[in-house]
């Protein structure tokens, strides 16, 4: 029985990837939670976390920060627990509720100093804090909404999205979080030259020595490969 709704949450995320179908996605969730034989299960805290997934891909935003709460009420696997944490920052910030996402950011990161989206959450912190300093509401809005673009299948908003944040608010963290995203986005596309010429900007153009490795990195690992 497990194995057939473990291959039904496959199924679903398969819908919310490949096929882009976040809808039908929570369907299959549906399905799965309403069996009280997968209840205290991991499957139904994966399954728990696909939801979260698909709600923030159909910009259902305050919904996927509920329902990761409920996940969050209840005593989770580890690596479950960090990810529906990390989920839930990541709702509020889409949803442009920027301190609330700092808080809830704050509290993941606190809870364990060596999870592997730690770096992920205090990248968005210092990028929110900054504008918060000096640059307003603007570009946060913006990087949210490139975020909220890719989210829906929607490319070609997204990067419009980004290229406007590398280009007017450069040498900030947020332009160096678009062009780390552009670039990222350019590999996973295969379009490795570009990637590389985005990650040379980073070079030339950020004032963090941390993306600056990153970057260093990346780039290594296209000429390797």
């Amino acid at each position: 029985y497990i194995i057939k709704e473990r291959l039904r949450r496959g199924i679903g995320e398969l819908q919310l990837g490949e096929l882009g179908d976040p809808e039908a996605a929570i369907g299959t969730v549906e399905e799965i939670l309403r069996n009280d034989r997968s209840k205290g299960k991991r499957l139904t805290e994966e399954s728990g976390l696909l939801e979260v997934n698909a709600l923030m891909a159909m910009s259902r935003f305050e919904e996927a920060h509920a329902s990761a709460e409920g996940l969050l009420s209840t005593r989770l696997h580890e690596d479950i627990e960090q990810r529906a944490s990390y989920a839930r920052a990541f709702s509020s910030f889409l949803a442009h509720e920027r301190r609330r996402a700092l808080e809830e950011f704050r509290e993941m990161v606190e809870a364990d100093l060596t999870g592997s989206l730690v770096n992920d959450a205090l990248r968005v912190m210092l990028v929110i804090a900054e504008a918060e300093e000096e640059l307003g509401a603007g570009p946060v809005t913006l990087l949210a909404d490139a975020h909220s673009a890719f989210l829906r299948g929607e490319r070609s908003e997204g990067y419009a999205k980004l290229s406007e944040i590398a280009a007017s608010y450069e040498g900030s963290a947020v332009a160096t979080e678009g062009l780390l995203l552009l670039g990222a986005f350019a590999a996973s596309e295969g379009d490795y030259q570009r990637a590389l010429a985005t990650y040379e900007r980073v070079l030339d153009e950020s004032g963090s020595l941390t993306a600056k490795a990153e970057v260093l990195m990346r780039s290594g690992d296209i000429l390797i490969n």
